[in-house]
């Protein structure tokens, strides 16, 4: 009877981690997501932060400026977006890393 419990326990522990699907190709990773989206919230950031009153053009010259520094472009970006708001627990953990790291640098920029 142990051996029947630990058998079917091992076989659900394969199945939930067969279950966990894997980032495509052409979707960024999460660690360079989380680097993107931190970087656009700086970006928006500084431009509100200026009162850039030139309409959005500035700021999406900041952000293709950016795109082509971390090597992507805006449709990677786009489709990487769209796939992490479909896998909602990895999408909030790159907002939480942001969030923190904002946080982190606003603290340091206030003392």
């Amino acid at each position: 009877m142990k051996r029947i419990i630990i058998f079917l326990l091992a076989i659900a522990l394969f199945a939930l981690t067969a279950c966990e699907e894997k980032t495509p190709d052409n979707v960024l990773s999460q660690e360079k997501m989380e680097e993107v989206i931190y970087e656009l919230m700086r970006i928006d950031g500084a431009c509100e932060q200026k009162y850039i009153m030139r309409g959005d053009t500035l700021k999406y010259s900041l952000y293709n400026s950016l795109f082509e520094k971390e090597g992507i472009t805006l449709e990677q970006f786009d489709t990487s977006l769209v796939w992490y708001a479909n896998h909602i627990d990895k999408f909030e953990t790159i907002t939480d890393n942001v969030k923190t790291r904002l946080k982190k640098e606003r603290d340091e920029y206030s003392e």
